[in-house]
Order: C-alpha cells, then structure tokens, then sequence
C-alpha cells in the first residue's frame, strides 16, 4: 500500500475512535456490505475466467487423435477378430473381402 494510503487510513480510524459507538457500528455495516459486493464481483470475475481458461486448456489439450483408441466402425465378416475404426487407408483384409463379395464398404459396417 502506498505511504499515501497508509496516511490516509490513519486519519480515517483516528477520527473513527471519536465517533459515538452507534454511528461506528452504521459505518462497519455500510463498509461490510461494500466489501461484500466488491467480494461478489471479484468472485464472478474469477470464475468467468478460470471457465475460459479451461475451455482453452481443454482446446489445446486434444490436439491429435493420433496413438488414441477409436471404436471399430468395420469389420471382417470371414474373421471377426479383425476390425477397422475407419480412419487411413483400408486395411488389406478389407479391400479383400470387398472384392470377394463384391459388397460395398457399408455391408461391413458395425451395427451400433
């Protein structure tokens, strides 16, 4: 706090020790309510910004897919144990079995 302030405060609670109990316990009141309000908005301030830094941390933190699981959306109908999510190239068993079958991709498609 600057030595201007702290000057200025001194002379505040000096004369404060003269005034009569009951016009002191109005004036805590009235700064307590004060304080309350400015407390309010401070609060409301920083939440609206911790929500904004999150969405921005939950932004950056996707990033890629790369290296993540994703469900399979096709698989084999000869062998089940092997699946594709859809995403690259098609796989060798894939392109196989649609020639062999002459299905389209959507024959192969997981139902959900």
């Amino acid at each position: 706090m600057p030595e201007r302030d702290t000057l200025e405060l001194e002379r505040v609670v000096r004369e404060f020790d003269d005034w009569e109990f009951d016009k002191q316990r109005e004036l805590l009141e009235r700064l307590e309510t004060a304080h309350s309000r400015k407390l309010n908005e401070r609060k409301r301030q920083l939440e609206a910004e911790l929500k904004r830094l999150s969405e921005v941390e939950v932004h950056v933190n996707r990033g890629s897919a790369k290296g993540q699981k994703v469900p399979v959306k096709y698989r084999s109908k000869i062998d089940p144990s092997k699946g594709w999510a859809g995403r690259g190239e098609k796989p060798r068993w894939l392109v196989d079995e649609m020639a062999k079958t002459k299905k389209p991709l959507e024959f192969f498609k997981v139902s959900e």
